[in-house]
């Protein structure tokens, strides 16, 4: 997922934080990111950005399924499926908790500000962002990475889940 995300996440950096680049069409930011930095250039912040990934979705269904699981104990059939909102409860609350991983994404996001000079490994970055704001550096958008993670989760848990257990019983001729 990093693979793919890296370069349109730097577009999107790219066009809110360098006026030169919000005018252009995104093939046009890309044609001159790659000439100016090489294909290279599109994946600054990967290291971070897959450390990242793979944590952020663990923690989301993670969080939401034992919530499920949890939610499920207290009903007297807890094998039943959980209602359509006790389920996307469970993604929002799954979404929340993965916004632990923000720091990690701060340093994503400076390591692909056109601003930014100098290595971009995620330690010089994460020093840079320790350097320039101390320990409030890690938490810059915070709250609105929380209702965008609970938001986005709530949907992916929430129906994913739903539609997944409806076809898995309509399949199996339940």
């Amino acid at each position: 997922q990093a693979f793919f995300v890296c370069p349109t996440q730097k577009l999107k950096v790219l066009a809110v934080a360098e006026p030169r680049f919000a005018e252009m069409k995104a093939g046009e930011v890309v044609m001159r990111v790659v000439r100016e930095q090489g294909v290279r250039g599109l994946y600054d912040g990967i290291e971070a950005m897959a450390a990242r990934r793979g944590m952020d979705w663990m923690i989301r269904f993670t969080v939401s399924a034992k919530l499920n699981e949890f939610i499920r104990s207290f009903k007297d059939d807890p094998t039943e499926q959980l209602l359509l909102p006790e389920l996307m409860a469970c993604g929002v609350v799954g979404g929340a908790f993965s916004a632990i991983t923000h720091p990690i994404d701060c340093i994503i996001t400076n390591s692909q500000k056109p601003s930014y000079i100098g290595k971009k490994d995620p330690l010089t970055v994460a020093k840079s962002i320790y350097k320039e704001a101390g320990w409030k550096g890690f938490g810059r958008g915070l709250a609105p990475k929380i209702l965008d993670n609970s938001y986005h989760t709530m949907w992916m848990y929430g129906i994913g889940t739903f539609v997944y257990e409806v076809v898995g019983k309509w399949t199996r001729g339940d």
